[in-house]
Parts: C-alpha cells; sequence; structure tokens
C-alpha cells in the first residue's frame, strides 16, 4: 500500500502506510528502505537517513542502502556523514560506480579538488551500478 500511495501521489498515505508496516514488523527491511525513500521524496533527508540505518542494522550488506544513506545526509547537510557513508559503500563494494562518483562530487564541493580527481579514478574490472540501483 506504501508504495502505491507514493505512486499514485499520495506520499502522506504511503508514509503513513509504511510507518505502520515498519511498527507492526520492526525487522521488515523493504518497508523501511521504502519508508527512507519516501521520506526523502518528502524532503526529510534526516527521517531518511534514520530509516536507512534501521536497513543496515537488519542488513549490512545492502550497499544500495549504504549509497542512499550518503544521500540522505548530504541533503541533511552533514558532510562528514556523507563522506564516511560513500567511503563505506566503497569499501564494500569497490567495483560499483556510484559512491565515487557522489564523494567525488561532494569532495570537489568541498573545495577538496586533488581527493575528488583521485575519487573519480576508475578501478579495474570498473562496472556501472547495477540496474537494480537506478530506481
Amino acid at each position: 500500500m506504501g508504495l502505491a500511495g507514493k505512486a499514485e501521489g499520495d506520499l502522506a498515505g504511503a508514509i503513513a502506510s509504511l510507518e505502520a508496516a515498519v511498527a507492526a514488523m520492526p525487522t521488515y527491511v523493504e518497508a523501511w528502505f521504502n519508508l527512507g525513500n519516501a521520506h526523502m521524496a518528502g524532503g526529510q533527508p534526516a527521517r531518511a537517513a534514520t530509516c536507512y540505518r534501521r536497513v543496515l542494522a537488519l542488513r549490512p550488506d545492502r550497499e544500495l542502502t549504504r549509497l542512499n544513506l550518503g544521500n540522505a545526509l548530504r541533503e541533511a547537510g552533514d558532510e562528514s556523514g556523507t563522506e564516511a557513508a560513500y567511503r563505506d559503500a566503497m569499501a564494500r563494494a569497490p567495483k560499483v560506480s556510484g559512491p565515487p562518483f557522489n564523494l567525488a562530487n561532494l569532495l570537489q564541493e568541498l573545495g577538496r579538488l586533488d581527493e575528488a580527481a583521485g575519487a573519480r579514478s576508475r578501478p579495474p574490472r570498473w562496472r556501472p551500478m547495477p540496474r537494480s540501483w537506478r530506481t
């Protein structure tokens, strides 16, 4: 119901449904992830970050969630948290392209141009972000 509400433009209804789902099933990873996405869509990056952290507590192998956490922290203005999240995503999935590019953009905005250039360097056997990450 939460995703359907979001798709139909009822973001508040989607958030309410997803909040009910995680209240009823606190280990429901996909509901936490979707709630984070809904909060991002609603301009609530700090709430989204809380949801993404919950996902990672339940499923530390979710690299996309690490990328989303970095994006949420960036929107919330937490530069050090953003950098840490992107670096963590890079360490766990070093050949995936999304986190290094996001990190490079952050470092460039912070005026750390040499580090930004290094983050953009492609490692051997580079692969693009999986299609499932691009939703």
